[in-house]
């Protein structure tokens, strides 16, 4: 996985079970300046919340002529992927998506969880509250 990005855009699609559980977040990375892709379902979501993004069409649907969520990723257009894959149908765009992901190099997280610990971190990065120390250095009274 490559490293989190503290600018730039980011593709989400989260399954239906983890829309009301990852919106926040979306909305959170889109504070932080990020412009977000979704797919249809995810995107019609994230409006309702107030959170804007830009559609782009599944791989599996080739009726658009929009991009779809390989293109963005291939195309290097994101930073980063959130990808909360969920039942048969999802599963043959879910494997695409994280296969582009990694051919790229483009971080990929498949989890709320996953996704709301690297909102933080992007947090704490444009923050620059990241500081190395030594064993030493923490243990010191």
């Amino acid at each position: 996985m490559g490293r989190l990005p503290k600018a730039g855009s980011v593709f989400i699609s989260l399954s239906h079970r983890d829309k009301e559980h990852g919106w926040r977040a979306a909305r959170d990375l889109h504070e932080l300046g990020f412009k977000i892709y979704s797919t249809a379902g995810t995107n019609a979501f994230l409006a309702e919340k107030s959170v804007p993004s830009e559609l782009v069409r599944k791989n599996s649907d080739p009726s658009s002529n929009k991009l779809s969520s390989n293109d963005v990723i291939t195309k290097g257009l994101v930073q980063l992927v959130i990808n909360t894959p969920l039942g048969r149908g999802s599963r043959q765009d879910g494997f695409l998506i994280r296969t582009a992901s990694i051919s790229r190099s483009v971080p990929c997280i498949t989890t709320v969880a996953g996704f709301k610990a690297a909102v933080a971190g992007i947090t704490a990065l444009q923050k620059d509250e990241f500081n190395i120390k030594s064993l030493q250095e923490w243990m010191k009274k």
